[in-house]
C-alpha cells in the first residue's frame, strides 16, 4: 500500500508518509477534489508535481479521517481552514511526507541523500556548523543540517531568512535517527526547538517535535 506510516511523535503532532506508486488518474480516484482544485492540478507541468500534489491530499485524507480544504498564504505556507491542526509538507521523488500538530507550528522535510549536498553546504552551513561536520557519515549529517533547517523555515513561515546565519543547529553526533536542537535568531524573533531525523533507505527525514525554551 502507498501510505507509508502514520504515527504519533508527540502529544500534540502527528507524521505521515505516503509512497507514490499510482497514476495521475489513480490518485484523482482516491482524492475528493473539487471542480476548482481539479483544474489546479490539471494545470501543473508535469506527471511528477501533480502526483506529489494529489498524494499530499490522499495522504491528508487518511491522518483526518475527513474532508478537509488545504490553502497556501501569501508566503505559501500551508493552512487547513477551519481546522485547528498546523501543517507542514514536504516531497523528494517518490516519497511525501506531512506533519500535523494540534497546538504549535510545526516543520517537515525529507530528502534524498545525495553527495552533491557536498558542493552547497557553504550556502546554508555557518563557519562553526561546517566545522561540527563529522569526516565519517558527511553527506547524512549534511542533509540533517540541511532538512533541519527547511523544517525551521517551513516553521517561521515568513521567508527571509539566512540560512548560513540566522538558522543555528547545535553540535550533534550522527546515528540513523537521532534528535537535534535548531533555533531561529533574528534582530526581532528568537526561538528554539527540538527536531527529530531519520534515515530512511536512502533518504532523510526531519521533523519538529517542539518548541524549548530560549
Amino acid at each position: 500500500m502507498p501510505l507509508e506510516f502514520i504515527r504519533n511523535i508527540t502529544s500534540t503532532g502527528r507524521l505521515g508518509m505516503w509512497r507514490i506508486e499510482e497514476t495521475v488518474d489513480e490518485l484523482v480516484e482516491k482524492t475528493l477534489l473539487s471542480e476548482k482544485e481539479k483544474n489546479q492540478i490539471a494545470s501543473l507541468k508535469t506527471e511528477r508535481i501533480k502526483t506529489q500534489k494529489l498524494a499530499t491530499r490522499a495522504l491528508l485524507g487518511e491522518m483526518l479521517g475527513k474532508e478537509f480544504v488545504l490553502e497556501y498564504d501569501k508566503n505559501g505556507k500551508p493552512h487547513l481552514a477551519g481546522n485547528a491542526f498546523k501543517i507542514s509538507i514536504s516531497h523528494s521523488n517518490e516519497l511525501v511526507a506531512v506533519m500535523l500538530d494540534e497546538e504549535h507550528e510545526t516543520g517537515v522535510d525529507i530528502q534524498k541523500i545525495t553527495p552533491k549536498v557536498d558542493n552547497i553546504k557553504h550556502k546554508f552551513l555557518s563557519n562553526k556548523e561546517l566545522e561540527n561536520s563529522s569526516k565519517s557519515n558527511l553527506f547524512e549529517q549534511l542533509h540533517v543540517y540541511w532538512g533541519a533547517k527547511e523544517a525551521l523555515y517551513k516553521v517561521y513561515g515568513r521567508k527571509e531568512l539566512i540560512f548560513k546565519v540566522e538558522i543555528r543547529i547545535e553540535d550533534f553526533e550522527y546515528k540513523n535517527q537521532g534528535e537535534i536542537t535548531g533555533h531561529i535568531e533574528k534582530k526581532d524573533y528568537k526561538n528554539s526547538w527540538k527536531l527529530g531525523y531519520e534515515n530512511l533507505n536512502d533518504y532523510m527525514l526531519v521533523y519538529v517535535l517542539h518548541p524549548i525554551d530560549y
